[in-house]
């Protein structure tokens, strides 16, 4: 499973999405994630996340090989939660 984050520094919203994303992954007993497999993405070093996610963000996208799942906010605990479910086929 591949986590991104996708929003930018200085947004209050981005932050209160970092840690609904901490608890999911302790709360799906994921105790430990790779680096490569969940990143906090700064749509602002990118014009074309720019363009696409600018009035979206904070949004999550969770990929496996089965899923491409997206949750644009707002999104709650349960929701990201039910999100690792699906991509983890639990």
């Amino acid at each position: 499973m591949n986590i991104q984050l996708l929003g930018t520094s200085g947004c209050h919203l981005c932050d209160e999405a970092e840690h609904i994303v901490a608890r999911a992954l302790k709360g799906h007993n994921i105790e430990q994630v790779e680096n490569n497999d969940y990143q906090l993405i700064d749509i602002m070093d990118n014009d074309a996340l720019y363009d696409e996610y600018q009035l979206t963000i904070p949004t999550i996208i969770i990929t496996n090989n089965q899923n491409n799942i997206k949750l644009l906010w707002p999104f709650t605990l349960e929701e990201v939660l039910h999100a690792f479910s699906i991509a983890t086929n639990r």
